[in-house]
């Protein structure tokens, strides 16, 4: 028998972001909860194969086809189980209507021998504390400016000249750098 829950939120951070987020498989473990390995094993257009290690769950590595429709959705399907049972579900994005933020729809379904209210409330529970982790590393890459690729710098956000001086915006701080003789240097 499947059980499927379902839950949206509003995470402030525009969805360029939150799309990112969510295509980051390499990086899982970083933001979704229970995770605590991840990888890509192969790519190909929009289709993504990603491993997953969960313990807690009773299923030590999951294996998930990923389905990206670039900006609007991610639709994902446990592959090792050979469909039969496993885990399933879709992240839908939309932009905000103050064009801040993303609102992302969750839904999350599994096959399992549990009776079906523990499974629905667990299901529940897993999608909230998703939704407020990806909100929560959406908010830490927008605010940062950071990569979420790890030993990549921070990302350039504005570039601003002005006769010889630049001014370059990166992870929340903006840097003045005029030529050297003017001003002040190290």
């Amino acid at each position: 028998m499947r059980f499927t829950a379902t839950r949206t939120a509003y995470i402030k951070a525009p969805l360029r972001v939150v799309y990112s987020v969510l295509t980051g498989y390499r990086h899982f473990e970083a933001w979704v909860p229970d995770i605590v390995r991840s990888r890509l094993l192969a790519r190909e257009g929009e289709i993504a194969i990603a491993e997953l290690i969960v313990p807690p769950y009773g299923a030590e590595k999951l294996v998930l086809e990923l389905v990206e429709l670039p900006r609007s959705s991610v639709v994902f399907t446990q592959v090792d189980r050979l469909r039969r049972d496993g885990v399933f579900g879709r992240f839908d994005l939309a932009a905000a209507d103050d064009a801040a933020g993303t609102m992302v729809t969750a839904t999350l379904g599994m096959k399992l021998g549990l009776h079906r209210l523990v499974c629905r409330r667990r299901l529940r529970g897993i999608l909230d504390q998703t939704l407020a982790a990806l909100g929560d590393r959406a908010q830490r890459l927008l605010t940062s400016g950071l990569s979420d690729v790890p030993g990549q710098r921070a990302k350039i956000l504005e570039i601003n000249i002005a006769g010889d001086s630049v001014s370059v915006r990166m992870g929340g701080t903006t840097y003045e750098l005029v030529p050297r003789g003017r001003g002040t240097h190290a």
